[in-house]
């Protein structure tokens, strides 16, 4: 966790650079000390499923299989 060092701007297609929000400095490499990270927000991101298709838009898929019933009642007076 950290590491966004393969990240682009899906826009220009050129590297993103990170910047520490409380000097302004830019951050080595790309990869976030231990110490800026949130733990909550650590915690969070574990639950969160990994990318496992390669778009920078939507880079998660997945299919739901099962019958879904639905009943649409519509009514007017």
């Amino acid at each position: 966790m950290g590491d966004v060092s393969e990240s682009i701007n899906p826009y220009t297609n050129q590297p993103v650079q990170l910047v520490n929000p409380f000097t302004g400095e830019r951050i080595l490499d790309n990869k976030v000390p231990a110490s800026l990270i949130n733990p909550v927000g650590k915690t969070l991101m574990s639950l969160w499923p990994e990318p496992n298709y390669n778009d920078p838009f939507l880079n998660y898929r997945f299919t739901r299989s099962g019958t879904f019933d639905q009943e649409k009642y519509l009514g007017r007076i």
